[in-house]
C-alpha cells in the first residue's frame, strides 16, 4: 500500500506520531512524507483572504494523492483535516476536503476528538465533520469508541491500544539504577485538597473518602449544568446526574456511557433525560468531564504517596510543590531520551490521567520496552494486554502499590524477571508494526469492497458508499 503522511509541527506528538509511520514502513509499505507546518505557515500569512488560498492548496494536496496512487492519508488529530478545504451541505452538516473526493484517511486521536483543541471540535462533530464513510479513527480505549461511533456518529471507529518504538524504548544497561520509582509526569494535575492531604499521612489512604469528598465538591458544576437544559426535563435531568456520580462511586473501571445506561436500567423514568442528554452532543461532554474529575486526583496523590516511601525521581515540568513530593526532580525530557530516564529506576510507575474511563497510555508499552519493572495502576483491559504479576505489577489502591513495590524490591532476582517477562510481552504484541498490521487491513478491505462499486459522483456531496470496514466500534486489539 502507498500511504501519505501528514507530519505535525510540534515536539514530542510529532515524534510518536513518525514512530506510528516508521511502523508502516517496516511492514513493507511505502510511506510519503508531507510537512504540515509550512502548508500551515502559508495559510496562516494569508490572513483574512485565507479562504483564497485554501481551495488551491487543497486541489495540489489532490493532485499529489491521486498523481502517486496514494491507498490511504493519516494524520495526528485532525491536523490535515483542518487544513484543507471543508465543504457545508445543504442540510448544515460539514464534509471534509478528502471524504468529499473519496479518498480514505485515518485520524489518530491522541485524546478523544471532544477534547482536541480544548473542546473547541465540538462544534465539527456535532455538524458531522468526521462522520464521513471514507474515514477511518484510532483511539486507544473501547470507552471512547463506543462514545464516538453511538453518540458522535462516527463510521469506522478502530479502538485499539497504543504500541511502542522498540528501536527508540530499549534498555540502557550503561545507567546505573539509583532509585526505586521513576515517574514521567504530565500536565494538567490539580493541587490537593485538604481531606487529600489527610490522607497522605496514613499508612493505607482511604480512597473512598477522596473520592465522595471530590464528588461533593462537583456539584455546583453539575447543577450549574442542570439549570442550562429545558425546564421540562430539568428534574429527572438532575436525577440524572446524581446516579451516574453513585455509578462511578461504585464502579469507577467502567465507561461513563456504561454508567449513563445502568442508571436507565435502574429507574426507567430516568430515560426522558437520558435521551435528551445523548442528543445533546456538548452537553452530554461537559457532564462526564466533570463526573470522571472524581478521579482527577489519583495521578498526582500516588507519586506524593510513593515519594514519601521510597527513593524516587519524577521527570516533567509539573510543579507538584503543594503536595509535598519528596525526591529528586527533574525538568522536561525529550521524548527520544525518555528511555534513558526509565533506566535510571528499578520500577516505572504509571498511573492513567482522569479523563480516560477505560484503556492505557503508551507509557506501560515504553516502560516495558525499555527493560523497566512496571509498576501501573489498575485499567479495565489491563489483564488482556499483560499477564498480571508475571509481566508488570497491578495496584488499585495506594496501600497495595505500597506493599507490591516493597515485596519486589526485597528480591533483585523478582525484579529482574518482571522487567524481563514485561520487554518479552511487549515486543511480541505491543509494537506500533503490530498495531498497524490491524489497522491496515481494514483499509484493505475498503478498497476491497470500493473496487466493486461505481465511481462515486461528486454532484452528490458527501455521498455515503459503504466501505466493508465496520461502522461501529470494533477492536483489533491482539
Amino acid at each position: 500500500m502507498k500511504i501519505l503522511a501528514f507530519t505535525p509541527p510540534g515536539t514530542n506528538s510529532r515524534r510518536f506520531f513518525l514512530d506510528i509511520v516508521q511502523s508502516i514502513g517496516e511492514l513493507g509499505h511505502e510511506v510519503l512524507q508531507f510537512e504540515l507546518e509550512p502548508y500551515i505557515a502559508v495559510l496562516e500569512a494569508m490572513g483574512e483572504h485565507v479562504e483564497r488560498a485554501i481551495e488551491p492548496l487543497g486541489k495540489i494536496v489532490l493532485s499529489l494523492i491521486e498523481t502517486n496512487g496514494i491507498d490511504l492519508s493519516m494524520a495526528m488529530w485532525s491536523g490535515a483535516t483542518l487544513s484543507l478545504p471543508l465543504y457545508l451541505q445543504a442540510d448544515g452538516s460539514t464534509v471534509s476536503f478528502l471524504d468529499y473526493h473519496g479518498h480514505p484517511h485515518l485520524h489518530y486521536w491522541w485524546d478523544a476528538p471532544h477534547w482536541y483543541h480544548g473542546g473547541k471540535e465540538i462544534k465539527n462533530i456535532a455538524n458531522g465533520l468526521y462522520r464521513g464513510a471514507h474515514q477511518f479513527h484510532y483511539i486507544n480505549n473501547p470507552g471512547t469508541g463506543s462514545e464516538m461511533a453511538s453518540l458522535m456518529g462516527f463510521k469506522n471507529v478502530i479502538p485499539s491500544p497504543n504500541g511502542v518504538n522498540p528501536r527508540l524504548f530499549l534498555p540502557r544497561p550503561e545507567i546505573p539504577k539509583e532509585y526505586d520509582l521513576v515517574f514521567v509526569s504530565g500536565p494538567g494535575d490539580p493541587a490537593p485538597t485538604e481531606v487529600m492531604l489527610q490522607e497522605l499521612e496514613q499508612d493505607d489512604p482511604d480512597v473512598d473518602r477522596i473520592r465522595k469528598d471530590v464528588a461533593m465538591s462537583l456539584r455546583p458544576k453539575l447543577d450549574a449544568l442542570v439549570e442550562s437544559v429545558d425546564g421540562s426535563v430539568r428534574e429527572p435531568m438532575r436525577k440524572l446526574f446524581d446516579a451516574m456520580v453513585e455509578a462511578r462511586l461504585a464502579d469507577r473501571h467502567s465507561p461513563a456511557l456504561v454508567h449513563l445506561q445502568r442508571a436507565v436500567q435502574h429507574d426507567v423514568a430516568l430515560a426522558v433525560a437520558a435521551d435528551a442528554l445523548i442528543k445533546d452532543l456538548v452537553l452530554y461532554v461537559k457532564v462526564t468531564d466533570t463526573i470522571r474529575q472524581i478521579e482527577k486526583w489519583e495521578r498526582p496523590f500516588m507519586v506524593a504517596y510513593l515519594s514519601r516511601h521510597f527513593n524516587c525521581l519524577r521527570l516533567g515540568q509539573q510543579s507538584y510543590d503543594a503536595w509535598g513530593i519528596e525526591g529528586d526532580a527533574s525538568g522536561f525530557v525529550e521524548y527520544e531520551r525518555q528511555s534513558e530516564v526509565y533506566a535510571k529506576g528499578r520500577f516505572a510507575l504509571n498511573v492513567m490521567r482522569w479523563q480516560d474511563d477505560i484503556g492505557v497510555n503508551s507509557k506501560v508499552f515504553e516502560i516495558t520496552a525499555c527493560g523497566a519493572a512496571c509498576l501501573q495502576a489498575y485499567r479495565g483491559g489491563i489483564d488482556e494486554l499483560f499477564e498480571v504479576g508475571k509481566e508488570i505489577l497491578v495496584f488499585k489502591t495506594p496501600g497495595e502499590a505500597r506493599q507490591q513495590l516493597s515485596e519486589a524490591l526485597s528480591s533483585p532476582s523478582r525484579v529482574e524477571e518482571l522487567a524481563e517477562a514485561g520487554r518479552s510481552r511487549t515486543l511480541r504484541d505491543h509494537t506500533w508494526a503490530k498495531r498497524m498490521e490491524g489497522v491496515l487491513d481494514m483499509v484493505r478491505e475498503y478498497w476491497m469492497y470500493r473496487r466493486r462499486l461505481p465511481a462515486p459522483s461528486q454532484t452528490s456531496l458527501g455521498a455515503d458508499s459503504q466501505p466493508a470496514a465496520e461502522r461501529v466500534a470494533r477492536s483489533i486489539c491482539v
